[in-house]
C-alpha cells in the first residue's frame, strides 16, 4: 500500500517534492483496497491523517487532498462515488475530460495512481496535513484542484526550506 510516513520526507527540501512524489511506489486506483487504507503491517492505522495524491499513469499529479476530519479509510473511497457529494476526484476528472465518454473516463480513473503521506503522531496532525496540502497544491499545481493564490505564494516562499520547516513556517 502506498501510504508513507511523513518522517521519511521531513528533512528533504520543498523544491525536491516533485522528484520525491515521482520516485514513490504508487498503488493503481484499480488495485486500491479499503482494508489496506485501514491497516498497516497487521495493525490498525490509528491516526490516518495526512495528505494524498492521485496521479496519472505517467505520474503527473492530478489531485492533492487531505484527510483531517476523516481518515484515509473514510476519505479515499468517497472520491469514487460518482453520485455522492464527496466524489470530488471523479467529478473533476469528468469535467476535465468533458468530451470523453463515461467509459473512457472510467478507464482513465482506473489507470490513475494513489499515494498517501501519513503523520504518525497525532500532535498537530490536522494542522500539518492542511499545510502540507496547501504546499503540495501550490508547488505541483494539479489540474483537478482549484489552486489558490495563497497556496502558490506559500509554496514560493518556502521552496528552499525543509518540508518540516515549511510546515511550521508562519
Amino acid at each position: 500500500m502506498a501510504i508513507y510516513d511523513f518522517e521519511r520526507f521531513a528533512d528533504r527540501r520543498v523544491v525536491d517534492i516533485p522528484d520525491i512524489i515521482r520516485s514513490l511506489d504508487a498503488t493503481p486506483v484499480a488495485e486500491l483496497r479499503v482494508f489496506a487504507l485501514a491497516v498497516s503491517s497487521g495493525r490498525p492505522r490509528l491516526i490516518g491523517r495526512g495528505v494524498y495524491c492521485f496521479s496519472s499513469a505517467e505520474r503527473a499529479v492530478l489531485y492533492v487532498g487531505k484527510t483531517t476530519s476523516r481518515r484515509f479509510v473514510e476519505r479515499i473511497p468517497a472520491h469514487f462515488d460518482s453520485q455522492g457529494w464527496f466524489g470530488t476526484f471523479w467529478k473533476r476528472m469528468a469535467e476535465h475530460y468533458a468530451d470523453d465518454s463515461a467509459e473512457d473516463i472510467a478507464k482513465r480513473l482506473a489507470s490513475t495512481n494513489f499515494i498517501g503521506i501519513e503523520f504518525s503522531s497525532d500532535a498537530d496532525a490536522q494542522t500539518k496535513a492542511r499545510r502540507l496540502e496547501k504546499l503540495l497544491q501550490g508547488l505541483l499545481e494539479p489540474p483537478f484542484v482549484r489552486v489558490t493564490r495563497s497556496a502558490r505564494l506559500f509554496a514560493s516562499q518556502v521552496r528552499d526550506m525543509t518540508i518540516q520547516d515549511a510546515l511550521i513556517a508562519v
